[in-house]
């Protein structure tokens, strides 16, 4: 099974890219903190295309952001200047989250402020019938 789940911080701004067709692609890099008595974090490379780009790009496009990251890793490979093979390994977003929208939601208009909780009508038991 190819699948991973990352939580951490972009590390510099997204720039959303278009292709000829107008598809939407995005590259960028995430920080993810070590889990283990090692301190230090994890650079993980990402890409993302259509919609999951979009999405992205318009509540996490900053620096800092935080994110969660579902999707799966693609290997590959080119050569160089040098004439050198690399190999490469990206996370391949299939699902966002965003974590917090902090000021970036702000300059779309979101949300400013955390806004109030939303009343619910369901009683003790899980319904919303007064029995």
């Amino acid at each position: 099974m190819n699948y991973s789940c990352i939580s951490g911080r972009v590390t510099k701004d997204i720039e959303l890219r278009k292709t000829k067709d107008g598809k939407s692609s995005i590259r960028f890099t995430v920080a993810v903190n070590r889990r283990t008595k090692d301190v230090g974090a994890d650079f993980i490379p990402c890409a993302a295309f259509g919609k999951t780009a979009d999405l992205i790009c318009r509540f996490a496009q900053r620096k800092g952001s935080r994110v969660c990251l579902e999707g799966h890793w693609q290997s590959g490979n080119y050569v160089d200047k040098a004439g050198k093979t690399v190999y490469t390994l990206e996370l391949i977003v299939d699902r966002y989250e965003a974590i917090d929208f902090g000021e970036v939601a702000t300059k779309e208009g979101i949300a400013e402020e955390p806004q109030e909780p939303i009343q619910s009508s369901m009683n003790e038991y899980g319904t919303g019938f007064p029995f």
